[in-house]
């Protein structure tokens, strides 16, 4: 399958729509839609905790459609297929068979990226199926040939470096002349993340005391002399929690590196970290979700409801919960539950320039989409936006930081930044 028959299939819809128009025949709300959203979440591994909040704040979305459907009395019928990404392709794939198999019509998941990639090349983009990732971030993923099939709520890894530049600049007090040693495990990952990162820093006035690079193995002597020797202001990491943990061992008896001075992306938001008092006062940024939006304060507020207080919010969940909505709102678009007219519209509804609704106006959205209106969901991510690729263009990050047995959530850091 290829873009341009996706964009082939656009044009004809936007024709259709047209000769309804000028027919009289505009969207009376009538089109009857059964629609079946799969769930690919990692419910088991070490991934579980993100995708146990992620599965709560998908069934909070499909409440707030069950309310949408019963408020405009729309001939809708909306199901969740629930399965588990696992830890491997392996597992992701028989859950991707799975989810084809019982008919999905669009899915939420996976949040590995290699999984992704694996699952819509071999299930998905075969079948026709769009995705929408809430964690898979990253960058290659824009770039892939998939017809318009994979979109994200996530913003790229590449965003993450200027935002943790701008988190920086604000922790440091101004980073202008000051120096940082980055360091990052040698992978897709890794290295975009790093060059985002430097060019963002050096734009905002800093200095780069040194980079360097590692695989998965023992010894990290070479490269933990390399980030120390010129002592510098700050250190970034931008890594998985299992291989930092073993450069973290070889850096402490250096006495120069301090958890205090340490900065890093969204891998190392890891609450493994949280018993190990190196660790405290380790902070950076992960996806997040607006503070200080009606639609993010509403969003905190109903997930504490519906979970009753007992499941924390994680990195993420927003995410789900806005690409659950947006797989319900692109099938209304469509009048259809059929996959690929679901993602020939899954882009318009997510931005301008049509009218904005947030996720707590979303019965008046679909009362809009079944009048054959243009809209802009704003979700509890953020506005989202979605682009030619499937990204979004705008989001949040929220800061954090290590502590005794929990990782404090800080200020959100928007993107894109000031710098």
């Amino acid at each position: 399958m290829s873009r341009p028959r996706r964009t082939i299939a656009a044009a004809a819809v936007v024709l259709m729509a047209m000769i309804l128009l000028a027919a009289g025949c505009a969207n009376d709300g009538s089109s009857k839609i059964n629609l079946k959203i799969g769930t690919l979440l990692p419910l088991t591994g070490q991934r579980d905790q993100l995708g146990e909040a992620g599965k709560d704040a998908t069934k909070l979305a499909q409440a707030q459609i069950d309310t949408a459907i019963r408020k405009n009395g729309s001939a809708h019928t909306v199901t969740t297929i629930s399965t588990d990404e696992g830890p491997d392709p392996g597992v992701t794939v028989n859950s991707a068979s799975k989810l084809k198999d019982d008919k999905a019509s669009c899915v939420v998941g996976p949040y590995s990226s290699a999984n992704l990639l694996v699952a819509t090349n071999q299930v998905f983009v075969p079948a026709d199926i769009p995705v929408i990732s809430p964690a898979a971030s990253a960058d290659p993923i824009s770039k892939v040939r998939d017809g318009d099939l994979i979109n994200r709520t996530v913003l790229p890894d590449a965003d993450q470096g200027p935002s943790l530049a701008a988190f920086m600049d604000r922790e440091l007090h101004g980073v202008k002349g000051k120096t940082a040693s980055v360091g990052s495990f040698d992978s897709i990952y890794g290295t975009n993340l790093l060059k985002s990162f430097v060019d963002s820093w050096k734009k905002l006035g800093g200095k780069i005391a040194g980079t360097t690079a590692w695989k998965d193995k023992s010894d990290y002597t070479k490269e933990v002399k390399k980030l120390t020797g010129k002592k510098p202001d700050a250190y970034v990491f931008f890594d998985n929690s299992s291989t930092f943990g073993r450069v973290v061992t070889q850096l402490i008896p250096t006495k120069t590196w301090k958890a205090n001075k340490t900065f890093g992306a969204d891998a190392l938001a890891d609450p493994v970290f949280t018993v190990n008092p190196t660790m405290f006062g380790m902070r950076g940024i992960a996806p997040g979700s607006p503070d200080d939006t009606p639609a993010g304060k509403a969003f905190d507020a109903a997930f504490g409801k519906a979970t009753k207080g007992k499941v924390d919010r994680q990195s993420f969940d927003a995410q789900a919960f806005d690409a659950y909505i947006l797989c319900y709102l692109g099938a209304v678009a469509a009048g259809s539950s059929n996959g690929g007219k679901i993602a020939d519209r899954l882009r318009e509804v997510s931005g301008p320039p049509g009218e904005k609704f947030t996720w707590m106006q979303l019965p008046e959205a679909v009362k809009a989409l079944e009048r054959g209106k243009d809209i802009d969901y704003e979700g509890a991510s953020g506005p989202i936006d979605l682009n030619a690729q499937g990204d979004p263009t705008s989001g949040t990050y929220d800061s954090w930081r290590i502590a005794k047995e929990k990782i404090g959530i800080g200020e959100d850091v928007p993107y894109p930044p000031e710098l």
